[in-house]
């Protein structure tokens, strides 16, 4: 799943629907809530850590596994900048492998998706 997310950004394919990628639960938190006016006010998509984004040295590594519950490492340097994202993955009986929560370095700038959850909309 995570491979899969990452191939449509490397291929430039505009994901408008993250549904298939995030959990039922960050789901609902989400909905109506975040969306690109909210990825605007951070600068950046928090998927690659960056708004103009030149990936190279990709590397997507499972860190843990426990019954339904992952954590996939995903690194990789745009321009000069090394960007870290950690995905935290759940396994949902519908929908297979899923992301449940997103943490992510990149240079001097941090966030999760508490930090996304807590943006208010550029019309407010």
């Amino acid at each position: 799943m995570v491979e899969t997310l990452y191939s449509s950004y490397f291929g430039a394919l505009v994901i408008d629907d993250f549904d298939p990628y995030l959990s039922d639960g960050l789901t609902n938190l989400m909905n109506g809530k975040v969306g690109v006016s909210e990825f605007q006010v951070l600068g950046f998509d928090p998927i690659v850590g960056d708004a103009n984004w030149e990936p190279r040295n990709f590397k997507a590594e499972l860190v843990e596994q426990d019954g339904d519950e992952a954590r996939v490492h995903v690194s990789f340097i745009s321009h000069t900048v090394p960007i870290s994202v950690t995905l935290t993955l759940t396994l949902e009986p519908l929908h297979g492998w899923q992301i449940d929560h997103i943490a992510g370095v990149a240079g001097d700038k941090k966030w999760c998706t508490n930090d996304i959850l807590a943006l208010k909309p550029l019309d407010q």
